[in-house]
């Protein structure tokens, strides 16, 4: 199936309005009582406002998450596959592990001598079965990573967005709402899941050789899936065969995608 749409009409739900009030929230505090804020802080605000009105709707991307072992993963391979252009944040992490010196250094420091292997490399099993286990733990390993990975997406997005000109690009993100950031850029957001969690746990035990103990943990260790769904605009329900998720995303949430974002069928 390949795209076969025209842009008619652009319509943003979150960005840039949203960034953009957050930015008149910002100001209006400092006009009122900053009285003493140099200048050039006013003047940064008032050109980010320009920026967020001129530029914010050519940074839009889509948005695409879910739970661990839901099918997320597939989903952004079909899109790949349609033609979509896709960001994917695990990707960024697992580069940015194995080749950024200076996280690797601060990991290691963190989290000491029992994530690595008997050479001295970080052991992602490890690491993940330390960061799954331990809610304080995940915050750490997020605070080194987030920043990184943060600069490594806006790199890409300005990379496809601004000068490849590329109109349709999916942020594929299992923390997307975890952030409260990578939200705001997002529209439409799709989130994959499985009404029934026994379909996700057996997915997950099969794919990790997990016991069903510890897939519960990683399973509850994320957000709850039911929040994600009433924050996103398309939902992809993927308790079925991957024959029937492949015919549901071609025929039901591409439409979706290009509904939402003010496209009609070229053939209508």
């Amino acid at each position: 199936m390949g795209i076969n749409w025209n842009r008619i009409d652009t319509k943003f739900k979150r960005s840039p309005q949203r960034l953009l009030v957050l930015i008149y929230i910002v100001n209006f505090v400092l006009l009122y009582y900053g009285f003493g804020i140099p200048f050039l802080i006013q003047l940064f605000i008032n050109i980010l406002e320009i920026v967020a009105v001129f530029f914010g709707s050519q940074f839009q991307i889509i948005g695409l998450t879910g739970g661990i072992a839901t099918g997320k993963s597939t989903v952004s391979s079909i899109l790949s596959e349609i033609g979509f252009d896709i960001i994917d944040t695990d990707k960024i992490s697992r580069e940015l592990m194995d080749n950024d010196v200076g996280l690797q250094q601060a990991v290691k420091k963190a989290f000491g001598p029992t994530i690595l292997d008997d050479n001295g490399v970080i052991d992602r099993d490890k690491l993940g079965a330390v960061v799954f286990s331990d809610a304080e733990k995940r915050k750490l390993i997020n605070k080194l990573t987030h920043p990184r990975i943060f600069r490594k997406i806006i790199q890409k997005v300005i990379q496809l967005k601004l000068f490849q000109r590329k109109p349709l690009v999916v942020l594929d993100a299992p923390l997307l709402f975890e952030t409260k950031i990578l939200e705001f850029f997002c529209y439409p957001i799709i989130t994959v899941y499985c009404e029934d969690g026994q379909t996700q746990l057996n997915r997950l035990m099969t794919r990790n050789n997990l016991t069903e103990d510890d897939a519960m943990r990683k399973v509850n260790a994320q957000m709850p899936i039911s929040i994600k769904v009433k924050q996103s605009d398309i939902i992809v329900e993927n308790g079925g065969s991957l024959d029937d998720l492949h015919k549901f995303v071609e025929d039901r949430v591409i439409k979706l995608i290009y509904q939402k974002l003010g496209y009609i069928d070229s053939a209508l």
